[in-house]
Parts: structure tokens; sequence; C-alpha cells
């Protein structure tokens, strides 16, 4: 029983996380994305910003 508890667990820790992954990769698309709290928008816009940063010094490092 543990052992199914744990898996359970673990299967709906990783379809959370896919769904944010993809609620990301709409966001970036611009395309229209689930409601979300003020925090998460935040956080998707610091995501998206040091993404843009760590891109725009790979290639102005040499």
């Amino acid at each position: 029983m543990a052992l199914f508890r744990s898996t359970r667990k673990h299967h709906e820790v990783t379809r959370m996380s896919e769904g944010k992954h993809n609620c990301y990769i709409r966001l970036i698309a611009g395309l229209p994305t689930p409601p979300a709290t003020e925090k998460q928008k935040q956080t998707a816009a610091r995501r998206i910003q040091a993404s843009i940063n760590a891109t725009y010094n790979e290639r102005t490092a040499d």
C-alpha cells in the first residue's frame, strides 16, 4: 500500500509540473493560458526574463 501511495503521489507531482510547463510554453507563445494568480504571473515573468538574459549572456560572452 505504501508503494502505491508514493507512486501515485509521484504521478500527481509529475502531472502538475507538466501542466506548469505547458502553461509556460503557452505563455511564451502568446496563447491563452488558464487563469493564474498574480504570484504565478510574476513567477512566469521572472522565468521568461531569466531565460532571455541567459540567452543574451551566452551570445555576448565573447
